[in-house]
């Protein structure tokens, strides 16, 4: 049997113009800030200040950076475990949630719909209701890259040694392991 190791990097985020023949921008995290960058040309449209929405919220690097499904709203993973909310129309930080992450979130993703983000952390992944950003619940699963499936059901969260778990959102809790490298791995396949 062929093990596949599943390898999520994530530096930069495109995002799609969701308006017919408007530019698409990349996000590419920094320390405190988030850049838009126009992808037509290379340039800096705008730097998304995160600490605007609290100055005395520790965000430290931004770690991954993820973008809604209409384009409207960016969704920050931070160093001192926060996930910062930004309007991606007024390039303006907009909410922070805390996720009492105490070792820092690593990433980021949201759900097809919308209407969750899922953030891992050192040891676990806040799950976020993004109609009013605050945090659902958390739960224990190890890992630092996720992905959601196309139709938001599962989450799959690739740990350091090449190990994919997978959460079922409907109860949000953790369901499979697989681990690659052994003899049985577990192949995550995100696109139908």
């Amino acid at each position: 049997m062929t093990v596949r190791r599943v390898v999520a990097a994530l530096v930069v985020v495109l995002s799609a113009a969701s308006v017919a023949g408007a530019q698409p921008y990349a996000y590419v995290p920094g320390r405190n800030y988030v850049y838009k960058v126009n992808t037509a040309d290379g340039s800096v449209t705008a730097t998304i200040d995160l600490m605007t929405v609290d100055p005395f919220l520790g965000i430290g690097d931004v770690r991954a950076v993820a973008i809604s499904p209409n384009g409207q709203r960016l969704y920050a993973a931070t160093e001192f475990g926060n996930l910062v909310v930004a309007n991606t129309a007024n390039n303006t930080a907009i909410a922070a949630v805390q996720l009492n992450a105490s070792g820092g979130s690593y990433a980021v993703a949201v759900s097809p719909d919308g209407q969750r983000a899922y953030v891992s952390n050192a040891g676990t992944v806040s799950i976020i209701d993004t109609s009013n950003n605050t945090l659902i619940t958390t739960v224990n699963a190890v890992g630092s890259r996720l992905a959601v499936s196309p139709n938001g059901s599962k989450v799959f969260l690739v740990a350091h040694a090449a190990l994919v778990r997978r959460i079922d959102t409907a109860p949000s809790l953790l369901r499979g392991v697989g681990a690659a490298g052994g003899g049985s791995g577990l192949r995550a396949k995100l696109h139908p």
